[in-house]
């Protein structure tokens, strides 16, 4: 579940962020550089990192936590061992009854999601986030 370059470009024009010609420009760099065109936006400051996750997250039609903030039980955060919430991005934030909520930059990670299924027992719901929510 990625968003494609068309529906980015558009989506940042229609929202008056990026125009067409920037975004073109700024996926030049992109290519230049070897890195992603949303990694050149964010670092450009044309779109702050959260203000670009909840764009990107709409976009998916899946919901946005932005956990910076946030302090989570070391209980809640424990239901993810530290090497697989490290290597894949993942953090477990909430837990209610036989559900648990995790945040994650790739919430289409479906092998990860199942393994955490397995290993966990609980039902798995996903939610879009920042690296920064990640790394606190």
């Amino acid at each position: 579940m990625q968003v494609s370059r068309d529906q980015l470009r558009n989506f940042l024009a229609d929202a008056g962020l990026v125009t067409g010609a920037d975004f073109d420009a700024l996926e030049k760099q992109a290519l230049a550089t070897g890195k992603r065109v949303e990694d050149v936006i964010v670092n450009t400051g044309k779109v702050p990192a959260v203000e670009f996750a909840k764009l990107e997250a709409h976009i998916l039609g899946i919901p946005f936590i932005d956990l910076e903030k946030e302090k989570i039980p070391y209980e809640i955060l424990s239901l993810i061992p530290e090497p697989i919430a490290r290597k894949e991005n993942i953090i477990a934030y909430k837990k209610t009854g036989t559900e648990m909520e995790v945040a994650m930059l790739d919430p289409s990670d479906l092998l990860t999601l199942e393994s955490l299924k397995k290993i966990t027992g609980f039902t798995i719901k996903t939610r879009l986030t920042t690296s920064a929510s990640i790394a606190k």
